[in-house]
Protein backbone atom coordinates (compact mmCIF):
# COMPACT_ATOMS: atom_id res chain seq x y z
CA UNK A 1 0.00 0.00 0.00
CA UNK A 2 1.82 3.62 -1.11
CA UNK A 3 0.79 6.44 -0.03
CA UNK A 4 2.42 10.47 -0.58
CA UNK A 5 0.83 13.76 0.30
CA UNK A 6 -0.96 16.58 -1.45
CA UNK A 7 -1.53 20.03 -1.60
CA UNK A 8 -5.03 21.30 -2.46
CA UNK A 9 -5.84 25.31 -1.91
CA UNK A 10 -4.59 25.92 1.10
CA UNK A 11 -5.10 22.50 2.86
CA UNK A 12 -2.78 19.55 2.74
CA UNK A 13 -3.63 15.93 2.28
CA UNK A 14 -2.15 12.36 2.97
CA UNK A 15 -3.13 10.20 -0.23
CA UNK A 16 -3.86 6.66 0.04
CA UNK A 17 -3.64 4.71 -3.36
CA UNK A 18 -6.37 1.49 -2.70
CA UNK A 19 -5.90 -0.53 -5.58
CA UNK A 20 -8.22 -0.50 -8.55
CA UNK A 21 -12.28 -1.21 -8.58
CA UNK A 22 -14.27 -3.41 -10.81
CA UNK A 23 -13.79 -1.42 -13.52
CA UNK A 24 -10.11 -1.32 -13.26
CA UNK A 25 -10.37 2.52 -12.26
CA UNK A 26 -7.77 3.44 -9.63
CA UNK A 27 -8.68 4.26 -5.81
CA UNK A 28 -7.30 6.98 -3.79
CA UNK A 29 -8.40 8.08 -0.20
CA UNK A 30 -7.83 11.60 0.66
CA UNK A 31 -7.16 12.45 4.24
CA UNK A 32 -7.51 16.44 4.87
CA UNK A 33 -4.85 17.55 7.55
CA UNK A 34 -5.53 20.65 10.15
CA UNK A 35 -4.65 21.66 13.31
CA UNK A 36 -8.44 21.08 14.95
CA UNK A 37 -8.01 24.64 17.39
CA UNK A 38 -6.20 26.63 14.68
CA UNK A 39 -7.48 25.06 11.10
CA UNK A 40 -3.32 25.29 10.29
CA UNK A 41 -2.28 23.04 7.36
CA UNK A 42 1.27 22.71 6.49
CA UNK A 43 3.33 20.68 4.46
CA UNK A 44 5.09 19.11 7.51
CA UNK A 45 2.32 17.96 9.38
CA UNK A 46 1.17 15.81 6.43
CA UNK A 47 4.84 14.35 6.16
CA UNK A 48 4.26 13.70 9.80
CA UNK A 49 0.82 11.45 9.82
CA UNK A 50 1.50 9.98 6.62
CA UNK A 51 3.12 6.92 8.33
CA UNK A 52 0.74 6.86 11.05
CA UNK A 53 -2.39 6.79 8.37
CA UNK A 54 -1.04 4.33 6.23
CA UNK A 55 -0.36 1.96 9.25
CA UNK A 56 -4.23 2.58 10.19
CA UNK A 57 -5.54 1.97 6.68
CA UNK A 58 -3.21 -1.16 6.07
CA UNK A 59 -4.36 -2.69 9.26
CA UNK A 60 -8.25 -1.84 8.26
CA UNK A 61 -8.07 0.31 11.38
CA UNK A 62 -8.59 3.77 10.36
CA UNK A 63 -11.96 5.35 10.47
CA UNK A 64 -12.69 8.36 8.68
CA UNK A 65 -15.64 9.78 10.44
CA UNK A 66 -15.23 13.29 8.48
CA UNK A 67 -19.49 13.43 7.78
CA UNK A 68 -20.37 11.74 10.65
CA UNK A 69 -22.37 14.09 13.22
CA UNK A 70 -22.71 13.55 16.88
CA UNK A 71 -26.49 12.52 15.48
CA UNK A 72 -25.63 9.99 13.76
CA UNK A 73 -22.70 8.44 15.92
CA UNK A 74 -25.79 7.79 18.79
CA UNK A 75 -27.84 6.06 17.16
CA UNK A 76 -25.32 3.82 16.04
CA UNK A 77 -23.82 3.51 19.43
CA UNK A 78 -27.13 3.00 20.83
CA UNK A 79 -27.97 0.22 18.52
CA UNK A 80 -24.71 -1.67 19.90
CA UNK A 81 -25.32 -0.88 23.72
CA UNK A 82 -28.70 -2.67 23.31
CA UNK A 83 -27.36 -6.06 23.17
CA UNK A 84 -24.22 -4.62 25.95
CA UNK A 85 -25.85 -3.28 29.17
CA UNK A 86 -29.58 -4.24 30.78
CA UNK A 87 -32.16 -2.95 29.67
CA UNK A 88 -33.17 0.27 32.26
CA UNK A 89 -29.24 1.11 31.64
CA UNK A 90 -29.94 1.71 27.94
CA UNK A 91 -33.17 3.17 28.17
CA UNK A 92 -31.52 5.60 30.51
CA UNK A 93 -28.73 5.94 27.28
CA UNK A 94 -31.51 6.37 24.93
CA UNK A 95 -33.65 9.19 27.11
CA UNK A 96 -30.26 11.00 27.20
CA UNK A 97 -29.31 11.12 23.79
CA UNK A 98 -33.30 11.84 22.63
CA UNK A 99 -34.24 14.87 24.93
CA UNK A 100 -30.54 16.84 25.68
CA UNK A 101 -27.54 15.21 23.48
CA UNK A 102 -28.87 15.44 20.13
CA UNK A 103 -31.05 18.66 20.35
CA UNK A 104 -28.27 20.16 21.40
CA UNK A 105 -25.21 19.04 20.03
CA UNK A 106 -26.30 16.36 17.61
CA UNK A 107 -25.54 18.48 14.22
CA UNK A 108 -21.61 18.87 15.14
CA UNK A 109 -19.10 16.35 12.50
CA UNK A 110 -17.79 13.63 15.88
CA UNK A 111 -14.89 14.84 14.96
CA UNK A 112 -15.22 18.67 15.38
CA UNK A 113 -16.68 17.61 18.88
CA UNK A 114 -14.49 19.87 21.61
CA UNK A 115 -14.85 20.67 25.25
CA UNK A 116 -16.68 23.95 24.77
CA UNK A 117 -19.79 21.62 22.97
CA UNK A 118 -19.86 19.53 26.21
CA UNK A 119 -20.64 22.37 28.34
CA UNK A 120 -23.24 23.65 25.95
CA UNK A 121 -24.99 20.24 26.39
CA UNK A 122 -24.67 20.87 30.00
CA UNK A 123 -26.49 24.70 29.70
CA UNK A 124 -28.96 22.67 27.32
CA UNK A 125 -29.80 20.57 29.99
CA UNK A 126 -30.13 23.23 32.51
CA UNK A 127 -32.07 25.89 29.95
CA UNK A 128 -34.56 23.00 30.54
CA UNK A 129 -35.10 22.82 34.09
CA UNK A 130 -33.74 19.29 34.91
CA UNK A 131 -31.66 18.13 38.14
CA UNK A 132 -28.30 17.95 38.61
CA UNK A 133 -28.57 14.37 38.90
CA UNK A 134 -29.70 14.29 35.19
CA UNK A 135 -26.94 16.52 34.16
CA UNK A 136 -24.46 14.00 35.44
CA UNK A 137 -26.26 11.13 33.72
CA UNK A 138 -25.89 12.86 30.58
CA UNK A 139 -22.65 13.68 30.63
CA UNK A 140 -21.83 10.03 31.90
CA UNK A 141 -23.70 8.64 28.30
CA UNK A 142 -21.99 10.99 26.09
CA UNK A 143 -18.55 10.25 27.92
CA UNK A 144 -19.35 6.20 27.72
CA UNK A 145 -20.22 6.98 23.84
CA UNK A 146 -17.18 8.72 23.19
CA UNK A 147 -14.93 6.15 24.83
CA UNK A 148 -16.47 3.76 22.41
CA UNK A 149 -15.92 5.86 19.82
CA UNK A 150 -11.93 6.74 20.94
CA UNK A 151 -11.83 3.03 21.23
CA UNK A 152 -12.93 2.64 17.30
CA UNK A 153 -10.07 5.04 16.74
CA UNK A 154 -12.88 7.20 15.36
CA UNK A 155 -11.34 10.20 17.28
CA UNK A 156 -8.67 10.81 18.89
CA UNK A 157 -9.31 11.71 22.82
CA UNK A 158 -12.88 11.88 24.72
CA UNK A 159 -12.98 15.72 25.36
CA UNK A 160 -15.96 14.91 28.05
CA UNK A 161 -13.36 13.54 30.24
CA UNK A 162 -11.65 17.27 29.70
CA UNK A 163 -14.78 18.39 31.63
CA UNK A 164 -16.53 18.10 34.77
CA UNK A 165 -19.93 17.41 34.96
CA UNK A 166 -21.83 19.44 37.46
CA UNK A 167 -22.16 17.41 40.63
CA UNK A 168 -20.12 15.11 39.52
CA UNK A 169 -18.15 14.51 42.78
CA UNK A 170 -21.19 15.59 44.81
CA UNK A 171 -23.01 11.82 46.77
CA UNK A 172 -26.36 13.11 47.90
CA UNK A 173 -27.08 11.13 50.65
CA UNK A 174 -30.31 11.26 52.73
CA UNK A 175 -31.06 8.23 54.85
CA UNK A 176 -33.88 8.44 57.72
CA UNK A 177 -32.41 9.16 61.28
CA UNK A 178 -34.12 6.84 63.59
CA UNK A 179 -36.67 8.65 64.86
CA UNK A 180 -37.71 9.23 61.52
CA UNK A 181 -37.49 5.26 60.97
CA UNK A 182 -39.90 4.76 63.95
CA UNK A 183 -42.23 7.60 62.27
CA UNK A 184 -41.87 6.28 58.81
CA UNK A 185 -42.31 2.12 59.47
CA UNK A 186 -45.84 3.24 61.64
CA UNK A 187 -47.22 4.83 58.27
CA UNK A 188 -46.15 2.28 55.84
CA UNK A 189 -47.34 -0.22 57.84
CA UNK A 190 -50.84 0.52 56.49
CA UNK A 191 -49.45 0.99 52.89
CA UNK A 192 -49.51 -1.83 50.16
CA UNK A 193 -45.44 -1.54 49.61
CA UNK A 194 -44.93 -1.59 53.19
CA UNK A 195 -42.86 -5.09 52.87
CA UNK A 196 -40.82 -2.94 50.03
CA UNK A 197 -40.46 -0.68 52.79
CA UNK A 198 -39.28 -2.97 55.65
CA UNK A 199 -37.15 -5.15 53.24
CA UNK A 200 -35.18 -2.17 51.72
CA UNK A 201 -34.39 -0.56 55.05
CA UNK A 202 -33.26 -4.07 56.34
CA UNK A 203 -31.23 -5.68 53.83
CA UNK A 204 -30.52 -2.81 51.18
CA UNK A 205 -32.07 -4.05 47.85
CA UNK A 206 -33.18 -2.10 45.30
CA UNK A 207 -36.63 -1.45 44.17
CA UNK A 208 -35.98 -3.50 41.29
CA UNK A 209 -34.63 -6.56 43.31
CA UNK A 210 -37.08 -6.51 45.87
CA UNK A 211 -40.07 -6.18 43.09
CA UNK A 212 -38.15 -9.24 41.92
CA UNK A 213 -37.88 -11.57 44.49
CA UNK A 214 -40.27 -14.92 44.53
CA UNK A 215 -40.36 -17.34 47.56
CA UNK A 216 -38.10 -19.53 46.30
CA UNK A 217 -35.20 -16.85 46.89
CA UNK A 218 -35.99 -16.45 50.33
CA UNK A 219 -34.81 -19.23 53.34
CA UNK A 220 -36.37 -18.15 56.25
CA UNK A 221 -34.64 -21.28 58.14
CA UNK A 222 -31.14 -20.30 57.09
CA UNK A 223 -32.13 -16.77 57.32
CA UNK A 224 -31.15 -15.81 53.39
CA UNK A 225 -31.93 -13.59 50.43
CA UNK A 226 -30.93 -14.90 47.47
CA UNK A 227 -30.47 -11.80 44.86
CA UNK A 228 -30.69 -12.81 41.25
CA UNK A 229 -32.76 -10.90 39.18
CA UNK A 230 -34.55 -7.42 39.13
CA UNK A 231 -38.01 -6.43 37.79
CA UNK A 232 -37.84 -3.72 34.77
CA UNK A 233 -40.92 -2.71 31.98
CA UNK A 234 -39.49 -3.87 29.09
CA UNK A 235 -40.67 -1.10 26.22
CA UNK A 236 -39.84 -1.81 22.54
CA UNK A 237 -42.03 0.96 21.64
CA UNK A 238 -42.23 4.36 23.54
CA UNK A 239 -46.05 4.33 23.04
CA UNK A 240 -46.42 0.68 24.23
CA UNK A 241 -47.02 0.33 28.22
CA UNK A 242 -44.25 -2.55 28.08
CA UNK A 243 -44.17 -5.70 29.99
CA UNK A 244 -42.82 -6.11 33.50
CA UNK A 245 -39.70 -8.94 32.73
CA UNK A 246 -37.55 -10.40 35.22
CA UNK A 247 -33.85 -9.37 33.79
CA UNK A 248 -30.44 -10.67 35.50
CA UNK A 249 -29.52 -8.78 38.64
CA UNK A 250 -27.32 -4.88 38.35
CA UNK A 251 -24.02 -6.41 38.04
CA UNK A 252 -22.46 -9.39 38.34
CA UNK A 253 -20.95 -8.46 41.93
CA UNK A 254 -25.03 -7.79 42.90
CA UNK A 255 -25.95 -11.55 42.80
CA UNK A 256 -25.48 -13.02 46.42
CA UNK A 257 -27.37 -14.29 49.26
CA UNK A 258 -27.99 -11.64 51.73
CA UNK A 259 -28.39 -12.34 55.43
CA UNK A 260 -31.79 -11.25 56.66
CA UNK A 261 -32.77 -10.07 60.75
CA UNK A 262 -34.90 -12.12 62.47
CA UNK A 263 -37.39 -9.35 62.77
CA UNK A 264 -38.16 -9.52 58.52
CA UNK A 265 -38.49 -13.02 58.66
CA UNK A 266 -41.43 -13.15 61.45
CA UNK A 267 -42.79 -10.30 58.99
CA UNK A 268 -41.97 -12.15 55.99
CA UNK A 269 -43.64 -15.09 57.21
CA UNK A 270 -47.04 -13.50 58.39
CA UNK A 271 -46.76 -12.07 54.98
CA UNK A 272 -46.60 -15.70 53.34
CA UNK A 273 -49.14 -16.34 55.60
CA UNK A 274 -51.75 -13.38 54.30
CA UNK A 275 -50.57 -13.91 50.51
CA UNK A 276 -51.71 -17.48 51.37
CA UNK A 277 -55.29 -15.84 52.27
CA UNK A 278 -55.98 -14.01 49.38
CA UNK A 279 -54.96 -16.98 47.06
CA UNK A 280 -57.98 -18.98 48.62
CA UNK A 281 -60.44 -15.81 48.02
CA UNK A 282 -59.08 -15.15 44.16
CA UNK A 283 -58.95 -19.04 43.18
CA UNK A 284 -58.64 -19.10 39.81
CA UNK A 285 -58.16 -15.43 39.24
CA UNK A 286 -55.17 -15.45 41.40
CA UNK A 287 -51.92 -15.61 39.15
CA UNK A 288 -49.00 -17.35 41.14
CA UNK A 289 -45.92 -16.38 40.06
CA UNK A 290 -44.65 -16.99 43.44
CA UNK A 291 -43.94 -13.29 44.11
CA UNK A 292 -43.39 -12.19 47.49
CA UNK A 293 -44.69 -8.98 47.07
CA UNK A 294 -47.35 -9.25 44.46
CA UNK A 295 -50.86 -7.88 44.34
CA UNK A 296 -54.05 -9.03 45.44
CA UNK A 297 -54.15 -11.25 42.44
CA UNK A 298 -50.65 -12.61 42.50
CA UNK A 299 -49.44 -10.00 39.90
CA UNK A 300 -45.54 -8.43 40.51
CA UNK A 301 -45.29 -4.91 41.20
CA UNK A 302 -44.39 -2.62 39.09
CA UNK A 303 -40.85 -0.93 40.68
CA UNK A 304 -41.62 2.38 39.36
CA UNK A 305 -44.90 2.57 40.92
CA UNK A 306 -43.61 1.15 44.13
CA UNK A 307 -41.72 4.80 43.74
CA UNK A 308 -44.64 6.85 43.15
CA UNK A 309 -46.23 5.46 45.78
CA UNK A 310 -43.50 5.92 48.43
CA UNK A 311 -43.17 9.66 47.41
CA UNK A 312 -47.62 10.20 47.34
CA UNK A 313 -47.65 8.45 51.49
CA UNK A 314 -44.60 10.84 52.21
CA UNK A 315 -46.34 14.22 50.95
CA UNK A 316 -49.48 12.81 52.46
CA UNK A 317 -48.21 12.63 55.74
CA UNK A 318 -45.92 15.76 55.46
CA UNK A 319 -42.89 13.73 55.96
CA UNK A 320 -39.08 14.68 55.30
CA UNK A 321 -39.10 14.37 51.21
CA UNK A 322 -36.64 10.93 50.24
CA UNK A 323 -36.66 8.69 47.81
CA UNK A 324 -37.51 5.25 47.70
CA UNK A 325 -33.61 4.68 47.04
CA UNK A 326 -32.52 6.58 50.47
CA UNK A 327 -33.90 3.52 52.11
CA UNK A 328 -30.93 1.51 50.77
CA UNK A 329 -28.92 4.06 51.92
CA UNK A 330 -30.25 4.27 55.15
CA UNK A 331 -29.36 0.62 55.37
CA UNK A 332 -25.48 1.41 54.09
CA UNK A 333 -25.58 4.40 56.79
CA UNK A 334 -26.78 2.76 59.76
CA UNK A 335 -24.66 -0.42 59.32
CA UNK A 336 -21.57 2.19 59.16
CA UNK A 337 -22.61 4.13 62.07
CA UNK A 338 -22.82 1.12 64.19
CA UNK A 339 -18.87 0.29 63.46
CA UNK A 340 -19.44 -2.32 60.81
CA UNK A 341 -16.01 -2.79 59.10
CA UNK A 342 -16.00 -0.91 55.45
CA UNK A 343 -15.32 -4.24 53.48
CA UNK A 344 -18.76 -5.85 55.35
CA UNK A 345 -20.80 -2.81 54.05
CA UNK A 346 -19.54 -3.46 50.54
CA UNK A 347 -20.44 -6.73 50.97
CA UNK A 348 -23.61 -6.50 52.12
CA UNK A 349 -24.45 -3.63 49.37
CA UNK A 350 -22.87 -5.48 46.70
CA UNK A 351 -20.65 -2.62 45.27
CA UNK A 352 -18.41 -3.19 42.98
CA UNK A 353 -16.32 -0.42 44.04
CA UNK A 354 -15.27 0.22 47.30
CA UNK A 355 -15.22 3.79 46.59
CA UNK A 356 -19.35 3.87 46.14
CA UNK A 357 -19.41 2.19 49.99
CA UNK A 358 -16.82 4.76 51.32
CA UNK A 359 -18.93 7.75 50.66
CA UNK A 360 -21.55 6.64 53.41
CA UNK A 361 -18.19 7.57 55.68
CA UNK A 362 -18.57 10.91 54.90
CA UNK A 363 -20.32 13.81 55.85
CA UNK A 364 -23.34 11.59 58.10
CA UNK A 365 -24.35 13.75 61.06
CA UNK A 366 -24.09 11.20 63.76
CA UNK A 367 -20.80 10.35 62.21
CA UNK A 368 -19.64 13.75 62.77
CA UNK A 369 -21.02 14.63 66.28
CA UNK A 370 -19.86 11.10 67.57
CA UNK A 371 -16.35 12.01 66.22
CA UNK A 372 -16.27 15.54 68.26
CA UNK A 373 -17.77 13.27 71.14
CA UNK A 374 -14.60 11.63 71.11
CA UNK A 375 -12.70 14.57 70.97
CA UNK A 376 -14.12 16.20 73.61
CA UNK A 377 -13.69 13.00 76.01
CA UNK A 378 -10.25 13.23 75.20
CA UNK A 379 -9.97 17.08 76.13
CA UNK A 380 -12.16 16.50 79.02
CA UNK A 381 -9.53 13.54 80.45
CA UNK A 382 -6.58 15.77 80.01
Amino acid sequence: MRGHIKKRGKTWYVVIYLGVDETGKKKYKWVSIKDDVTGKSTKEMAEKALPDILRKVYSGSFTDCKDVTVKDYMKEWLEYKRKDVKYNTWRQYDYASRLYIVPAIGKIKLDKLRPPHIRKLHEYCFKHDVSKSTVTRTHATIRSALSYAVEMEMIPRNVAKLVSAPGENEFNIEPLSESEFTEYFHIFKDENIFMHFLISVATGLREGEICALRWKDIDTDKMLISVKHTLVRVKEDKNIPGKLTLTPAKTKKSVDEIPIPDELVKYLRKHKVKQAQAKLIMGQDYTDEDYVCAWEDGRPFDPSYVSKKFNKVIKKHGLRKVRFHDLRHTFGTILVNKGVPLPTVQSMLRHSDRRTTERYTHGTKSAKEEAANKINNIIKGC
